[in-house]
């Protein structure tokens, strides 16, 4: 029989590439994670790690091992939380990653109608790179993601899809923007902050350019849309955002989002997401619900 508490410390150490990794992600002795993993090694019969002073790489049978202790974690997980409910203790823990946009203010104020009937409950909530919110969905980092404009994927299952089209942000007083839309073409001249390539904003608008032979170049680069976003209000030039991320600076007058006339940057999205294999708790259930409402109401 495999017990969780050996599932986990050997999941731990497969996430960290370290027993001593693992045992402080657990706040355990490493002696204890090494116990574990070496009494499920013995259960299973197989050897799961291939150790090193670099740490610990798992084996081919590790991987086996892994795939299957990331579904049982988590439906072990889900399973005690429903006992918790079904005894009238409803605590838990959810955890959610979102890219920098005004959906997760959304995800803020899903928690707090949520934490208004179901006060026992606490949140993570994590800033990511799109790329990233689908990889921690996929690891079981998190419980719920929300992401920019998820590609399709037997392991994910989708929630819900709201459209989100890339626009160019400006100062209300530059020459572009009364405009009622510009091309890409229109950009090649204007100085344009844009978010790092890790970003799947990023990717999407290197994509739409290339394919219309459209060089960008942005003079300002950066993982921070608080930075992009201040680079237009100055009037320095524009900066390439999903319309969302800049939705209270458009409310309070602070800078314009112009349409750019490009179907692939008029057609992405913003995606709630959850890892496809997993059965989620009643209690995630009741708040990814929640989510949805919230998010649908703010489009």
């Amino acid at each position: 029989m495999l017990f969780p508490g050996s599932l986990r410390a050997f999941y731990e150490a497969v996430r960290a590439g370290s027993i001593r990794g693992a045992g402080d992600n657990l706040s355990l002795a490493p002696s204890s994670v090494s116990r574990q993993i070496q009494l499920l090694e013995h259960q299973v019969g197989a050897q799961l790690f291939d150790r090193s002073a670099a740490g610990v790489v798992p084996t081919y049978a590790g991987k086996l091992v892994a795939d299957f202790a990331r579904t049982v974690l988590l439906d072990y997980d889900s399973l005690r939380a429903d006992i918790n409910d079904l005894k009238g203790v409803r605590r838990g823990f959810i955890r959610i990653a979102a890219v920098e946009s005004t959906i997760s203010e959304r995800a803020v104020m899903a928690i707090t109608n949520f934490r208004s009937k179901f006060d026992g409950v606490s949140f993570q909530l994590r800033m990511l790179p799109a790329p990233k919110v689908i990889e921690a969905v996929k690891l079981g980092e998190v419980d719920v993601g929300l992401t920019f404009c998820a590609g399709p994927d037997t392991e994910l299952r989708f929630l819900a899809r709201f459209a989100e089209p890339i626009v160019l942000a400006l100062a209300p007083d530059h020459p572009l923007a009364a405009a009622d839309s510009v091309t890409l073409a229109d950009l090649k001249t204007l100085p344009l902050a844009m978010p790092e390539p890790s970003f799947g904003v990023r990717q999407v608008l290197d994509r739409a350019a290339q394919a219309a032979g459209v060089a960008l170049t942005p003079v300002l680069s950066t993982d921070s849309f608080e930075a992009l976003r201040g680079f237009a209000r100055q009037g320095a030039g524009g900066a390439l955002l999903p319309r969302l991320s800049i939705a209270i600076d458009r409310t309070l007058g602070r800078l314009k989002g112009v349409v750019i006339d490009d179907r692939a940057l008029n057609d992405t999205t913003v995606d709630i997401i959850a890892l496809g294999s997993r059965r989620p708790s009643r209690l995630l259930k009741l708040f990814l619900d929640e989510l949805q409402r919230v998010a649908k109401a703010s489009v």
